[in-house]
């Protein structure tokens, strides 16, 4: 046992004195930190005053394609010229007769509480995600709020004029694979923490044959085999390595903690329960080991540097393929 911490102990030593080891670890936690800020950047973008994402892409606030309304909130009392192609219909059963009959392809319904929520309906028998009518529809609210300045919540309408609903089917997911109402949070943390481990099994490998391959060059390897039995030779490289990958995870978790344990969306490597993560970590360190165990049986039997690289290659593909 003894040999084992040996080996082990000489292979940490090794790594810790070459600067790669230290500029990987610190890369580790930055990326891992920056990614993590991308939903708190989307939800700031969001609530910033900007224009909507329609209104950069087209600013033509013209309508001229036959376009249906139903405005149950009355608050529409004149059309403009520029969107004179939008069709006014008593209720949403008319506009959804207009439809079905192919008079137009899609209507807006102004809730009759838009003055309080700002919501609107659209129903589209092509759905997508962006609308060229979306800023004509927008003008044509500006315009009748402005000739209402008797509203008390002009201000609050004008800032945001609405916002749209799907009507008659789900918006059209970012992937077809993931839940709708997945929030973003949770899946940038699930992300994050899924590639980091990826990354560990990656650099385990490579840490392996590096190792090899040094004690091959230096003509040590055969000592080592010879003066140990297999098992300690096996077990204390995979053992030294790996308390090196875990202590570079545990850097780039450690300042995940830190950097986003406070978030009131609850987004971050803070996110994750207590019981997910004692539950996870078992079979982390068995499917971790194994992997290990495999890359140096490969490197032992293939010492040979490309022979190596491909069969580890094929490995982690094949590992990681699920």
């Amino acid at each position: 046992m003894s040999k084992l911490w040996l080996i082990a102990r000489e292979e940490i030593l090794v790594n810790l004195r070459q600067p790669s080891f230290y500029v990987a670890a610190g890369l580790m936690v930055v990326i891992f930190v920056a990614a993590g800020a991308f939903p708190r950047l989307q939800e700031a973008a969001a609530g910033s005053p900007l224009g909507d994402v329609e209104t950069v892409l087209d600013d033509n606030e013209s309508i001229k394609e036959p376009t249906g309304l139903v405005d149950l909130a009355e608050l529409i009392t004149e059309i403009p010229e520029a969107q004179d192609g939008l069709i006014l219909y008593a209720n949403e059963a008319a506009a959804q007769t207009a439809v079905t009959a192919g008079k137009i392809d899609k209507y807006y319904l102004i809730a009759a509480d838009y003055l309080n929520t700002g919501n609107i309906k659209l129903v589209n028998t092509n759905p997508q995600l962006i609308n060229d009518t979306d800023t004509g529809v927008q003008a044509l609210l500006r315009h009748n709020l402005l000739r209402r300045s008797d509203i008390p919540n002009l201000t609050d309408r004008l800032n945001d004029p609405y916002t749209i609903e799907w009507g008659n089917q789900d918006p059209p997911p970012t992937f077809s694979f993931l839940p709708s109402d997945l929030p973003m949070s949770q899946l940038s943390t699930a992300g994050l923490v899924a590639g980091l481990f990826v990354y560990m099994i990656n650099t385990s490998g490579f840490l392996l044959l590096g190792a090899l391959q040094r004690e091959s060059e230096a003509r040590i390897m055969e000592v080592l085999i010879t003066s140990s039995s297999a098992v300690q030779f096996v077990g204390g490289k995979i053992v030294g390595l790996s308390l090196l990958s875990f202590l570079q995870v545990g850097l780039s978790l450690g300042a995940g903690f830190l950097v986003y344990g406070g978030n009131p969306d609850g987004s971050g490597p803070a996110a994750i329960p207590l019981l997910v993560i004692l539950v996870g970590i078992p079979y982390l360190i068995l499917g971790y080991f194994t992997f290990s165990s495999i890359m140096l049986s490969v490197v032992v039997l293939f010492p040979n540097l490309g022979e190596s690289m491909q069969l580890q290659l094929f490995v982690r593909i094949l590992f990681l393929s699920p």
